[in-house]
């Protein structure tokens, strides 16, 4: 199941449907619609096997998501994993969920024997869930869809200013607000049980949290890592299908295609602007592994294309940009494979990306030291930075509020992160982590696994001290035996992943003094980085954002953030590449409320 929403008032049962509808962009997916003295509850059937809901005399229950389930009373390969999660959890009683649901996913059981609703969120919320009050009933409602929540609450038009300024400078909705006033997301990793007769919904204990673990042994954790994840890949149970990896020209997919049985027969798909580096890269790995490679050249207005069905999909809070296979995911026909594995999250939760404590020792940009933790954290000010002249136009209250709410996420991840929440502040809940809207959309299109999210392997990453990330010491200790086959050749920044930090350091300075991959790059005419140049797609597309954002009233939602009114110019000249689109966006989900 890609969406649920949900409604404690059997009256709402039409206007559940009918607001779930409205999300499934493509068309094709099977709405199924239950009801009774609980509520009202519609959901589209899940496209993972062995995950179809099942309902007997007691209970329904409803599952999200393609996870894992092992370490269970009953066997789970080949079963329904419905059937082995109901058997689990209310004949033995074990809530511990983290324990034998392993990936991303969202559970919903309805307890037919006492009326209850039960949601089940994952560790880190990598499917967000969010709730509110009706305005008027006070029903609660519930789901995985930011807009049909406050729409079926009738919330629709009860915008948060703070919440969209956040979103506009920042990429993200600080956690749990939403863009919308009174919609909240929901904790991860956390059962919450819905009393439909009392419009009621508490929420129990966090079942896991991702403590630190300063004492944790590095060639300990090294191992573990590689041991894990390679089980993550078993688990899947590959060897006689045939499964699709999202590739580039780095390291992440190389370890996964390192990891996949041999019998598996591989395809790989990478998606560019045009023939460059990183294809040359991936082709060379492509061969080397068997893989049957293809590529999917994007359209100067790829990304524009699809901005207005990824947005309805994803939901005002996430960014559409990130949806990478939108579009080729038909061209190749993704839908059709039993897996389709990506490397997201290697890099956040393996490689310290997200460590703002750090120094970099750069002159003029060019590295002359490996980075070095900086123990007093006075660089972690940035995240909570009240101010910035290049935003006067914005509101200072504003300002103010989105400092407040920082501080209070970052004060709460200190009580179980004290040396470390700097970093988690953008890691945990996962939407805090903006990139994080690419595996929000992908497993809504197809069968997307991330072996880097799943349980025992993100629990190291969030075990081990930050000093073991930085300078990808971690990562290279555990998958160095994952680039033997591959020992020689370069990742598209011209490291190679087989050998550690030091070795490559004098590698890529001594490429970056010699200017060779400086005049490599501007004696070139194609664009070697993977992803698009918002400032420049932008300025190429200034007249048909311009007319967008006026006919989706963008400078009504600029002006709730505005400490005077800006007109069209004056908006596209403050903002930047990535600002303006995240408006329209905003805007189009917004103003489609406004039509109703």
């Amino acid at each position: 199941m890609a969406d649920f929403l949900y409604s404690s008032s059997l009256a709402d049962k039409e206007k559940v449907e009918q607001q779930l509808q409205k999300i499934d962009v493509e068309n094709n997916k099977t709405l199924i619609s239950l009801s009774g003295k609980w509520g009202a509850l519609a959901f589209f059937e899940n496209h993972y096997p062995y995950t179809r809901h099942v309902e007997d005399k007691d209970f329904v229950l409803v599952l999200l998501g393609g996870p894992i389930i092992k370490n269970t009373h009953m066997p789970s390969a080949g079963e329904n994993k419905c059937h082995v999660i109901l058997h689990e959890w209310f004949s033995k009683k074990n809530t511990q969920f983290d324990q034998y649901v392993h990936g991303p996913f969202c559970i919903i059981c309805i307890d037919k024997r006492n009326q209850h609703v039960h949601i089940v969120t994952d560790l880190m919320n990598f499917i967000p869930v969010y709730s509110s009050l009706h305005k008027n009933s006070a029903s609660v409602i519930a789901g995985t869809h930011v807009d049909s929540v406050a729409r079926l609450s009738a919330r629709g038009k009860d915008i948060d200013e703070v919440s969209i300024a956040d979103s506009i400078l920042n990429k993200a909705v600080t956690f749990p607000y939403t863009s919308y006033k009174l919609v909240s997301q929901m904790n991860p990793a956390t059962e919450y049980i819905i009393k439909a007769e009392e419009k009621s919904m508490k929420a129990g204990s966090f079942y896991w949290l991702p403590t630190e673990e300063p004492e944790t042994d590095f060639e300990e954790a090294a191992l573990n890592l590689r041991k894990n994840f390679h089980t993550v890949i078993e688990d899947l149970k590959l060897e006689k299908q045939e499964a699709a990896v999202l590739m580039s020209g780095g390291e992440d997919s190389r370890v996964l295609l390192n990891a996949l049985p041999l019998e598996t027969k591989k395809n790989g798909f990478i998606f560019l602007d045009a023939p460059n580096k990183e294809l040359s890269i991936a082709r060379r790995i492509a061969k080397l592994y068997g893989v049957d490679l293809r590529a999917g050249f994007r359209s100067p207005t790829y990304y524009l294309d699809a901005l207005y069905s990824v947005s309805e999909m994803l939901g005002s809070d996430h960014k559409f940009f990130h949806a990478h296979a939108y579009g080729c995911h038909r061209i190749f026909r993704l839908k059709e494979y039993t897996a389709v594995l990506g490397g997201l999250g290697a890099d956040a939760y393996y490689k310290g990306r997200r460590i703002k404590n750090l120094y970099k020792h750069k002159v003029k940009g060019i590295k002359y030291k490996l980075d070095t933790l900086d123990k007093d954290e006075q660089s972690t000010n940035k995240y909570l930075s009240s101010y910035s002249k290049q935003y006067d136009f914005v509101k200072k209250e504003i300002y103010s509020a989105i400092y407040d709410r920082r501080k209070a996420h970052k004060e709460f991840i200190k009580t179980f992160r004290p040396g470390s929440a700097s970093e988690w502040i953008e890691l945990w809940p996962a939407a805090m982590n903006h990139n994080m809207a690419n595996f929000f959309s992908h497993r809504r299109l197809f069968r997307n696994y991330e072996p880097y999210l799943h349980n025992e392997v993100l629990k190291i990453a969030a075990n081990v001290p930050q000093e073991f990330k930085m300078n990808r010491r971690l990562f290279h200790a555990a998958f160095q035996p994952d680039f033997r086959k591959s020992k020689f050749i370069s990742h598209a920044n011209g490291s190679f992943p087989y050998f550690n930090a030091k070795i490559n350091f004098p590698i890529m300075a001594g490429a970056l003094l010699g200017g060779k991959l400086i005049n490599y790059v501007r004696s070139s005419k194609v664009k070697q980085e993977s992803w698009p140049d918002w400032e420049e797609t932008t300025q190429a597309h200034r007249g048909w954002i311009a007319k967008e954002l006026d006919d989706n009233k963008a400078e009504n939602i600029m002006n709730l953030i505005s400490s005077r009114n800006l007109s069209l110019e004056e908006i596209l000249n403050g903002l930047d590449g990535r600002e303006q689109v995240s408006l329209l966006q905003l805007a189009h989900n917004l103003h489609r409320e406004d039509q109703k």
